[in-house]
């Protein structure tokens, strides 16, 4: 069966312009109706949206992918003084970049990390085994080692 021009083209909303219909996301996956804006134009949409309130997509990104708001990961922050619960070093740049630290099998919010340490946790899959075969590797081959 033939599309029909309608059917291959599409007018955006905010921009005016006639696009292929593949440059509109999909609204419905069943129906195949695609949004009335145009992909370029919605991801400028969102993209000032998110410059004119980055507190709104930070909380938004924390309760999302961690379950916590905005104010509960500044509480925590507070509470840590600003530095990884780790090696103690403090987070940089505006966010307070410290990583939520969660367990991977519950969701679990633990602490906040520096990226370093989050990240060995992630290595060692959060193996309380292997971090500590790591520890006497370390002590098996420092040179203020002594052996028994």
């Amino acid at each position: 069966m033939t599309k029909l021009y309608s059917d291959l083209y599409k007018t955006c909303m905010t921009c005016g312009k006639e696009k292929l219909a593949t440059d509109f996301y999909v609204r419905n996956k069943v129906s195949m109706v695609r949004h009335s804006i145009c992909k370029e134009c919605d991801k400028e949409r969102v993209k000032k949206r998110h410059e004119e309130n980055p507190e709104r997509t930070r909380n938004n990104d924390l309760k999302r992918n961690y379950g916590i708001t905005l104010d509960e990961h500044t509480q925590m922050y507070e509470e840590q003084n600003g530095v990884c619960a780790i090696c103690e070093k403090s987070g940089d740049g505006k966010w307070k970049k410290l990583c939520v630290d969660h367990d991977h099998k519950t969701g679990k919010v633990r602490q906040l990390l520096c990226r370093n340490c989050n990240m060995i946790l992630g290595q060692v899959d959060d193996s309380i085994n292997h971090l500590e075969k790591l520890t006497k590797y370390l002590q098996k081959h420092s040179p203020t080692h002594k052996t028994p």
